[in-house]
């Protein structure tokens, strides 16, 4: 508990010194599959997106084992619907996307059963928002299809990641603290979420 704590205090400054968000630059003439790697790295590298994503694969396990089946398909028509949006949208996404995340994660640290309505809306709205912030400032198909795939699926890696490692501590801990473990990660993932909204609104 003490090292996942001093982690947690190693992460709070990373998030809140990130730079303030721009368009994403990608790379140009670079090959498919460097191109691949780009787009993911973008959204797995950038704390907005991948806390957002996080919080939503947690509480996902707390609302019921395998619901990433049922949720995953939600997000994924979020990332649809943000691919086509995206190059109207300016960097308040940015912000809207940590809200949502922080939301997310402050429901997972308090409820202790989740509601399939609430999870499987937030699960919408979070794919939404995080492809808005990857794409935001680039208009439709600039980018090469190779970055647009890195994208969608860098932004599921960490939703079924959330969600594994969730259902993992709720198999193999004692029952009476798995539910409480997962939801201090929740907790621990809503406080830094929270410090970055104090940070954008400066």
């Amino acid at each position: 508990m003490v090292y996942l704590s001093r982690l947690i205090l190693l992460l709070v400054p990373s998030a809140l010194l990130s730079s303030q968000a721009v368009a994403h630059s990608f790379g140009a003439g670079t090959d498919q599959f460097a191109s691949f790697v780009e787009g993911a790295s973008v959204v797995i590298f950038d704390q907005v997106t991948l806390f957002a994503t996080l919080s939503l694969g947690l509480m996902i396990a707390l609302w019921k084992n395998r619901g990433v089946v049922q949720a995953l398909p939600l997000f994924i028509a979020g990332l649809a619907l943000g691919f086509l949006l995206a190059p109207s949208v300016t960097t308040w996404v940015i912000m809207g996307a940590t809200v949502v995340g922080a939301i997310t994660a402050t429901i997972g640290a308090s409820l202790n059963q989740q509601f399939k309505p609430l999870t499987l809306i937030l699960a919408l709205f979070t794919g939404l928002l995080v492809q808005m912030v990857s794409l935001e400032g680039h208009v439709w198909m600039e980018l090469s299809v190779s970055i647009y795939v890195g994208v969608t699926l860098g932004a599921i890696l960490p939703v079924m990641l959330g969600a594994a490692t969730g259902e993992l501590l709720l198999e193999k801990l004692p029952a009476a603290f798995s539910r409480i473990a997962v939801r201090v990660a929740c907790s621990w993932l809503a406080a830094i979420q929270i410090m970055m909204l104090a940070f954008f609104s400066r």
